[in-house]
């Protein structure tokens, strides 16, 4: 005979429930009180806390709720269904034994309360005395992980290197992690779980009532830890969870992201600052609660100590309880997987990349660039003026809004945070012109958390823009640079020791600037003490600085260029060679007309500057050959250019490939451009030739043989109508505004 008594503890004594709990080593958050109103809240059943006396002393206490299904009462502690790791009585092993509780409760139970059903799930009872009981014994296996309290480090090695990387990475992208304590949480997380259960084929086993009264229950006693991870916007959550902590455990009930975010792992993240709150809180022991072996990162290992106990009286309760388990999973199934076929049909992109879209492609440059893109496959989000061509064209998504990279940096930058804030994952990054490559070298920290790019070192960038900076590098390596000095006209006169003929470029080119002064050109050419003089006070208004540098001798077909992409492990992935056919103005001017070559010479020069810098990226390398077929370097332009359309349509895609590799796509196979494959500007080609002497009907038969013509092809005619049109009606509104008095887009009155 059992010498254990049972007694009811009363609401009115129910102040002291939580301290008679935690005199037991192994109770857990499950058996307080603020666990069991939780369930009560959510509609489980009514709350019974049990009281084990031995000789007018409490050796044992055990919390559980009373349900009734179809007229049989049960009393689970806890019963399937209520997200409840355990519950299952708390007692001192060395003064009463498993046989002793379970004589008194089963009668308690069953007289009392004419219980027909009880469910316990514990770790604690001895299975034979279960057995004798009459009780069946189903294990519930669980992953728990250790941590050490005051030594996180140690913590942190237990995580394997793959989870290890991903909490880095999550840090280094700049994903914001935040403890919740407002109830708006739920509704987040919730919908959050609904997503895993659907793209796993389930239907989610339990209501937001559930999730809102654990929420509020936990928060008020102190137990709960409620984590969101956002986007480094702040604005968008991708993952969140709900930890408990008691005692020395810490409990994940919970946790869900957004499966279309899943490229930033945030749940590693989330998991690893729960740990550091446990770590800080005491807790040595980690319950992860349930199965899943991807658990095993966070350095857990599988436990299957947890026995959950049935006993029914009659007998086929329990096989009635086993029929119902069976019939509700499959209710969740049917509903999950007509869940997830709507999700297929609503987003397919979205299912069949198994929740991670590709990255977007985001251009800040021409329409070229965009059109090399597009012949992969690829369509981008365009960061250009209006009116520019490449926002018309068909592999064209979407158009940001415009700022100047000069004079509106910090606008710019923070429009480009914020679309990326608001993707699935960092878009990968593409820039064209001098100005937006400083753009990006110089925000490289911020910009490299919200997209993925290739860039050359930031020193590098820097000497290879500014002129006078890369005549000192490239004498520092000895590169076969013409010679040439840095002069200020604002504050120094014409030197008298020049050499001529000679050619003046600034050294960081604005157009807006420069081409006043130099005709269109890109350079000046001076030949002479005389002409530097009568220029001279042209540069000296403009405070223009610029590099005066001996002149190769030949025309500007002389021009031949070397483009390559250099990936991180410094390896050669891609390149070509070029060279122009015709320019606008016909002297130092913007390219017209272009082809690809074969030329060894140039291919193998460009090798050896690139490893000479120690660049990687992409570059575009200017050669100019001299009358003696020598080849003299003017220029590295470490960044995308026109010349990746025609580089694309000769077989060297340089831009799909820097994709691919941001994107961790396998890397197709490189095959060498086919020389002679030619691009041109139609609309300013034109004049070009006629400068040239080319006659019309020669020059259209050359232009309906090029390969790549900028803004225009027959499967994506609109950049260059669109572009034509908005222009036109631009001048129209401006012209309607000066003769009405009315401000024009700029803002500005014109009268006349």
């Amino acid at each position: 005979m059992s010498t254990v008594r049972i007694r009811e503890i009363e609401s009115t004594g129910l102040d002291g429930w939580d301290a008679l709990v935690r005199r037991y080593d192994q109770h857990r958050v499950v058996h307080t009180q603020s666990w069991v109103e939780s369930l009560e809240a959510a509609g489980c059943g009514r709350p019974l806390y049990l009281a084990f006396e031995q000789q007018g002393e409490v050796v044992g206490c055990m919390p559980g709720l009373l349900s009734s299904v179809g007229g049989y009462r049960l009393f689970g502690s806890p019963l399937a269904g209520w997200q409840t790791v355990s519950m299952g009585p708390l007692y001192d092993a060395s003064r009463v034994t498993t046989v002793e509780l379970l004589a008194p409760l089963i009668d308690h139970l069953e007289r009392r309360h004419q219980v027909s059903y009880i469910e316990i799930l514990s770790r604690d009872l001895d299975h034979d005395a279960m057995h004798a009981y009459g009780f069946e014994g189903r294990p519930v296996p669980t992953w728990r992980a250790r941590l050490h309290p005051g030594d996180e480090a140690r913590t942190l090695r237990g995580l394997t290197e793959n989870a290890r990387r991903n909490i880095k990475r999550a840090r280094r992208l700049g994903l914001v992690v935040r403890i919740e304590d407002d109830e708006s949480f739920v509704a987040e997380h919730y919908q959050q779980l609904r997503q895993v259960y659907r793209r796993g084929g389930h239907g989610i086993p339990f209501g937001r009532q559930r999730i809102r009264a654990c929420f509020a229950s936990m928060k008020r006693s102190g137990h709960l830890l409620a984590i969101s991870v956002y986007l480094p916007c702040g604005r968008v959550c991708i993952a969140s969870g709900m930890f408990l902590m008691e005692g020395r455990e810490l409990l994940l009930w919970t946790w869900a992201h957004h499966p279309r975010y899943r490229w930033y792992r945030a749940t590693e993240l989330m998991t690893w600052t729960a740990m550091q709150h446990g770590i800080a809180a005491g807790c040595e022991s980690f319950d992860l609660m349930g199965r899943g072996d991807f658990k095993k990162k966070f350095g857990a290992e599988l436990d299957e100590t947890k026995m959950r106990w049935l006993r029914g009286r009659p007998q086929w309760l329990m096989r009635g309880r086993d029929f119902a388990e069976v019939v509700l999973r499959g209710k969740h199934r049917v509903s999950g997987q007509v869940a997830r076929l709507v999700g297929r049909a609503l987003d397919p992109v979205d299912w069949r990349s198994n929740g991670s879209r590709r990255p977007e492609a985001c251009v800040m440059g021409d329409v070229d660039l965009v059109r090399a893109l597009g012949l992969a496959g690829i369509r981008a989000v365009v960061v250009a003026p209006p009116g520019a061509p490449c926002r018309f064209s068909r592999s064209t998504r979407a158009c940001l809004a415009w700022s100047d990279p000069c004079d509106q940096q910090a606008e710019l930058v923070e429009a480009l945070i914020d679309y990326s804030s608001l993707q699935p994952e960092p878009p990968v990054l593409f820039y064209q012109e001098d100005r937006t490559l400083l753009l990006l070298s110089r925000n490289r920290e911020r910009l490299g958390r919200a997209f993925r790019f290739v860039l050359p070192r930031q020193e590098l960038v820097e000497q290879l823009v500014d002129k006078a900076k890369f005549q000192k590098l490239a004498d520092c390596l000895d590169l076969p640079v013409p010679p040439a000095r840095t002069l200020v006209p604002a504050h120094e006169p014409p030197p008298a020791d020049l050499e001529f003929p000679l050619i003046l470029k600034p050294l960081t080119r604005r157009p807006e600037q420069w081409e006043p002064l130099a005709g269109g050109g890109k350079a000046a050419r001076i030949d002479s003490a005389a002409a530097l003089r009568a220029f001279w006070p042209d540069l000296a208004a403009a405070q223009v600085t610029v590099l005066a540098q001996a002149l190769v001798p030949g025309e500007e077909n002389r021009i031949e260029s070397y483009h390559v992409y250099v990936d991180e492990g410094g390896n050669v992935v891609a390149e070509f060679t070029g060279r122009k056919i015709r320019t606008s103005p016909r002297a130092f001017g913007d390219s017209t007309a272009l082809e690809t070559t074969a030329s060894p010479d140039v291919a193998e020069l460009g090798r050896d500057i690139v490893r000479r810098l120690n660049l990687h990226g992409v570059a575009k390398l200017d050669f100019k050959r001299g009358p003696d077929d020598r080849l003299h370097l003017l220029e590295v332009n470490p960044r995308f250019t026109l010349w990746h359309h025609l580089g694309a349509r000769g077989g060297v895609n340089i831009p799909a490939l820097v994709y691919g590799d941001l994107a961790g796509r396998p890397r197709p196979a490189v095959a060498q451009a086919r020389p002679g494959v030619r691009w041109c500007k139609v609309w300013r080609d034109r004049a070009a030739a006629r400068q040239n002497d080319v006659p019309l009907l020669d020059w259209l038969y050359w232009v309906i043989g090029c390969e790549a013509k900028s803004a225009l092809a027959w499967d994506d005619p609109m950049p260059l109508l669109g572009a034509g049109l908005q222009r036109w009606m631009a001048r129209v509104t401006r012209s309607n505004g000066a003769t009405s008095g009315q401000p024009d887009k700029g803002g500005e009155w014109h009268d006349h």
